[in-house]
């Protein structure tokens, strides 16, 4: 499994230098989720403005960014088209997490639309209408998210 652990802190920091207003902009977004009480027309998909970070954050030494599921290349001349950003926790089922940068990660069109959709299994309850950051770190998901240095199933 591939592994490219962000701190929250760097991860926002180099949203804030490349799109100062992203996050300002989330929040609103987010508003609108939270009064729809979940994903909608309506909330604007403003996480494709970051596609080049999570690019750049995944991609290793040779400076090739992976699909996070399946590890497959994504090309440089086809990366528009075949890496999107995906909502690690779905945001049809937790909208709440649709603006939360910590939720996304770079994935290949195939693993995105094909395979892993709106599916995130854990071991036991969803809990999938809380904001609170504690609630959702007793979720026990059975995917690893690359991303995550506090993954516990993650060798670095």
């Amino acid at each position: 499994m591939i592994s490219y652990p962000i701190a929250t802190d760097d991860l926002n920091n180099r949203i804030r230098l490349r799109h100062p207003s992203w996050h300002q902009r989330a929040e609103k977004e987010l508003e609108q989720c939270i009064t729809d009480g979940h994903f909608s027309e309506r909330c604007k998909p403003i996480w494709n403005k970051l596609k080049n970070i999570f690019e750049t954050i995944q991609s290793g030494h040779n400076g090739r960014p992976k699909c996070v599921y399946c590890e497959s290349y994504l090309s440089k001349e086809k990366r528009s088209a075949h890496g999107h950003i995906d909502h690690f926790r779905p945001k049809s089922l937790y909208y709440h997490l649709s603006y939360n940068p910590r939720n996304y990660v770079l994935a290949c069109t195939i693993c995105n639309a094909s395979y892993k959709r709106n599916h995130f299994p854990i071991e036991g309850t969803q809990n999938l209408n809380t904001m609170s950051e504690d609630e959702l770190e007793s979720e026990k998901p059975l995917l690893i998210h690359p991303l995550d240095p506090n993954e516990p199933n993650l060798q670095v």
